[in-house]
């Protein structure tokens, strides 16, 4: 028996037991402190898997000392659920998604060209008896390009694609009329204007299309299931034929995220997050766990993948920018933060997460979430306020409530049980908040900043769920096409649009698009274009 300086040894077998009282009394103490904080991580796992995830507390009535009615019980709820969880769950009958390709960036590919031996479409079929919808596309106002004359006909090319009408499919079938020069033949073949394809050559028309992208990166339905439910119309559409299709609409709209991201790269503050991506990495099925990356300004935002979680990448992404970057409190933000014009702000939510997680380890926490909280209650009404009245509301309203915290922040840092448990949650707690700040108090003096990373978090809740259904990306083209619809799906969702609407309007005109043309055609001018003519159209009326 060694005593090995503040932390005694323990023995291992009866016979080692100390006669001293003292350091008796002291192992039961240091046994009674590891016990505890074994029951803590314990419930805590308890709780991240089977209890609540909610962090709402309930109104505190001042005569029961705080702790009584601000927590229930939340060890029984989990051990209910955990025993619930060990009935064996029905086994699903659906396939994981399998993407093709094993190229790192997305390219234009030709996704179904008509097979006129086998008289259907390469990649897919309908049935018989689908409507055939023909629309005639004529020479009428075309002339010959060398002497302006008239055309004479020699006949037409038809052009056909599977297409979507609400409710039931249908044939698209465009006849596009060719001629030549009626006075010399020799000045070569017109073809009239045709229509405008997202994708030319592919078998689905733009409608479709644009209906699989949305139904997958908005309402989370993979394309195996999609696949499945276009066959019991009859409609033989193969997930390899969708998932071409969605990564070579990927090629296209990649264009107008970029033009979103130097959006973001103007405004004067952005928040962003991460979490894990699955990826099939080579041909044996292999999964490796890549990093999900959004970045946002409160208005659009942009995803990004990357094989690691490196501080590397966010530096990459962020370079240029000029104003404050919100995050949480990882080191992975460092390097992007770390950059001349850049000022680093905390998330309060992040915090008042330690505070809560710690609510059972000391009453103390009790006064510290009451404070968050009416920190949060005051922060919704001056979000509502013009920018140039909420500094002057902060200052009034948050400041005092800040300090106050922060008073009793300096108090629980030298108390005992932070001292002597250091590693306990509550200790965790007030290190946390006190590490940060200077982050977390930054937003006093920046009336445009947040003060939590919400948005960023609700903005991978639907990947995140959505990788509840899909389970993994096929292929890292598939990962790099992925974040490409979630950065439009959900820009257009921020601003209140219907991302349908954008894409079938906007993904048709890319093909013929110039890159300077591009960012004129984000979400963002998009919608301000929109509500500008509804506004003329009121003004007339």
């Amino acid at each position: 028996m060694v005593d090995a300086g503040k932390r005694v040894v323990h023995p291992t077998h009866r016979e080692e037991l100390p006669d001293d009282p003292e350091l008796l009394k002291e192992m039961v103490l240091q046994l009674a402190q590891s016990n505890e904080d074994l029951a803590q991580k314990v419930a805590w796992f308890q709780r991240a898997m089977w209890g609540k995830k909610s962090e709402r507390l309930t109104e505190v009535d001042p005569t029961d000392g705080l702790q009584a009615t601000l927590f229930g019980s939340d060890e029984v709820e989990a051990e209910a659920r955990a025993i619930s969880a060990e009935k064996p769950a029905p086994e699903g009958d659906d396939e994981p998604v399998k993407m093709p390709g094993t190229k790192d960036k997305p390219k234009t590919r030709r996704g179904g060209k008509r097979s006129e031996k086998r008289g259907r479409f390469q990649g897919g079929t309908v049935p018989p008896g689908t409507p055939i919808h023909t629309r005639q596309f004529t020479l009428d106002g075309c002339t010959c390009p060398v002497c302006e004359g008239a055309l004479k006909s020699i006949g037409t090319d038809k052009r056909q694609r599977v297409e979507y009408i609400p409710g039931h499919f249908i044939v698209d079938e465009a006849v596009v009329e060719s001629g030549v020069c009626a006075v010399d033949k020799d000045h070569g073949v017109v073809t009239a204007e045709g229509p405008a394809y997202a994708l030319p050559g592919s078998v689905l028309g733009s409608h479709l299309l644009c209906k699989i992208i949305v139904d997958k990166f908005a309402d989370n339905i993979p394309l195996n299931r999609q696949s499945k439910r276009f066959a019991r119309k009859g409609v033989n559409l193969g997930t390899s034929t969708l998932s071409r299709n969605v990564i070579a609409a990927a090629g296209l709209a990649v264009h107008i995220v970029e033009a979103i991201h130097d959006e973001l790269l103007i405004s004067p503050w952005l928040q962003g997050d991460a979490t894990g991506l699955p990826i099939i990495i080579g041909d044996r099925g292999q999964t490796h766990n890549a990093t999900l990356w959004v970045y946002s300004n409160g208005e659009s935002a942009v995803f990004d993948v990357s094989m690691t979680k490196h501080g590397d990448f966010p530096a990459e992404f962020l370079n240029g920018i000029q104003g404050v970057w919100l995050a949480d409190g990882a080191s992975d933000y460092n390097q992007a933060a770390s950059v001349e014009g850049v000022e680093r702000a905390g998330c309060w939510s992040h915090g008042r997460r330690y505070l809560f997680d710690a609510r059972n380890d000391n009453l103390a926490v009790g006064a510290a979430l009451l404070m968050v909280r009416d920190l949060f209650m005051i922060e919704r009404t001056a979000m509502l306020l013009p920018i140039d009245d909420r500094r002057g509301y902060r200052n009034t309203q948050s400041r005092p409530l800040v300090e106050q915290l922060r008073k009793w922040l300096v108090e629980q840092k030298d108390t005992d049980h932070v001292l002597q448990r250091p590693k306990s949650l509550f200790a965790k707690a007030v290190g946390y908040l006190d590490r940060q700040w200077a982050r977390l108090t930054l937003f006093l003096d920046h009336p445009d900043v947040v003060i939590h990373n919400n948005r960023s978090e609700l903005l991978l809740r639907t990947p995140v769920i959505g990788r509840r259904n899909w389970l993994f990306a096929g292929s890292p083209q598939g990962a790099i096409a992925s974040t490409v619809h979630y950065s439009i799906v959900a820009t257009c969702m921020m601003l209140g649009i219907d991302p349908m609407d954008y894409l079938e309007d906007v993904l048709p005109r890319l093909q013929n698009m110039k890159t300077a043309q591009v960012k004129n055609w984000t979400p963002a001018k998009w919608a301000e274009r929109r509500r500008l003519a509804v506004d003329e159209k009121h003004a007339d009326t």
